[in-house]
Formats: C-alpha cells, sequence, structure tokens
C-alpha cells in the first residue's frame, strides 16, 4: 500500500502487506500547523498531528515491510518498526548507467535550472521559494545568467512576480 494512511480502507487480510513511504506524513502536517494563518487554531490543528503520529507507528509496526525514499525518514521509521524491515529504495537516477556529459552546445554561463510541480503542495512552494531566495543568488554568484524555469498548476501570483525577479519564467 502506498502511503501508510491508507491501511484502514484494506479489507481483512493475511497477506503481508508492504508499505511504501514517501514522506513522514505528520511531519508534513506538522509544516501545515506551523503556518495556519489563525494562531489560536494551532494548538487544536496539533493534536491531529499527534493522532497521525500514533497511527503512523501503529501502521509500521503491523507492516510486514516499509519502504522508504530517505535516509532521514528510515531512521524514524526504523525507530518504530524496527530496522530489519525498513528499506530505503534510491529515489533519483542511476549515476553509473547514466553518466554526466556536459552537452557541448549549453551555454556556460547561461544555465538553466527546471523546477516542477503542483503548488497546491505546500512543500513544492516552500521549496521554490527556498530555491529562489536562499540558493539562486549563490549560483548568481557564478552564474550571473543563470536562470529558473517553472512548469506546474496553482503557481501564485506572489511567487510568480519573485520568480520574475530572479530572472525566471
Amino acid at each position: 500500500i502506498e502511503p501508510g494512511y491508507v491501511w484502514p480502507s484494506l479489507p481483512e487480510t493475511h497477506l503481508p502487506i508492504v508499505i511504501g513511504e514517501h514522506n513522514v506524513e505528520h511531519h508534513v502536517y506538522e509544516g501545515y500547523v506551523r503556518q495556519f494563518p489563525v494562531p489560536f487554531l494551532r494548538p487544536l490543528l496539533s493534536t491531529d498531528v499527534a493522532k497521525l503520529n500514533t497511527w503512523e507507528k501503529t501502521v509500521w509496526q503491523r507492516g510486514a515491510a516499509i519502504t522508504t525514499v530517505s535516509d532521514d525518514d528510515h531512521t524514524e521509521i526504523a525507530a518504530s518498526a524496527g530496522s530489519s524491515r525498513v528499506h530505503t529504495v534510491a529515489n533519483g537516477v542511476d549515476v553509473e548507467e547514466f553518466v554526466f556529459r556536459p552537452k557541448e552546445l549549453q551555454k556556460k554561463d547561461a544555465p538553466t535550472l527546471l523546477f516542477v510541480g503542483n503548488f497546491l503542495w505546500m512543500q513544492n512552494r516552500d521549496a521554490l521559494s527556498y530555491l529562489l531566495r536562499d540558493i539562486m543568488p549563490a549560483i548568481h554568484g557564478v552564474y550571473p545568467k543563470a536562470m529558473v524555469r517553472v512548469v506546474g498548476r496553482n503557481l501564485a501570483p506572489a511567487m510568480r512576480r519573485q520568480l520574475s525577479q530572479t530572472g525566471g519564467e
């Protein structure tokens, strides 16, 4: 199953269940609660985060195996489920199979970075904001003509302005 929170939807079974976790979900919702625009409701929302944390640990203990996509998630899940049942799956490109070879025709003084995502997802908004605010200035220090190209839905007007101010599109 993927992710673990679908467990309650499963019919009764005696088959071993492998859980695919691409996130530790309660961390996602902790970030949402920290940014919630009505501060006095944050403690109430935090109780839901605590319930989700408890539920995740219960599911991890019941699964026959759990796959993760990061070492940090592996470490956290293994603390609840036992490390022998948690396996990290490589998330990216096989760099031995696909060796980097610079393109001869590429403009070396004007690299283009590509960011793809749906911006209804808070983590994509945060990641793009971090890229534009903290990483692009360092890249512009080396490559003044570098640009970011963003592909995705639901990009807010404020983020579009931030993108255009940093030489992106």
